[in-house]
């Protein structure tokens, strides 16, 4: 089936986001990840969709995506190590 589209330009921000929370430790959860998820949709000018509302459904596709969990956040601090040096901080709301 064709699905629904992805935001692959808000998944990475939030996937960078998450990545950035955990390596200066401070703690994230489901919720603040749909939060901010909803945040960043508002922020990505090319892919904006006016109905996302960060479903459960959407959750675990965008960990399969990014092939994480909230369980095992320590690769986040290699993709931290290996993406953040050349590519910045994200701006956050």
């Amino acid at each position: 089936g064709s699905g629904k589209k992805v935001n692959k330009e808000m998944e990475n921000m939030l996937f960078r986001w998450c990545a950035q929370q955990y390596h200066n430790k401070q703690k994230f959860d489901l919720e603040n990840i749909k939060k901010m998820a909803k945040e960043f949709n508002k922020k990505s000018q090319m892919s904006y969709y006016p109905n996302f509302q960060a479903s459960d459904t959407w959750n675990e596709n965008f960990f399969k995506r990014y092939n994480f969990n909230l369980s095992n956040q320590s690769m986040l601090e290699n993709y931290f190590s290996s993406r953040m040096e050349t590519e910045g901080n994200i701006d956050l709301i």
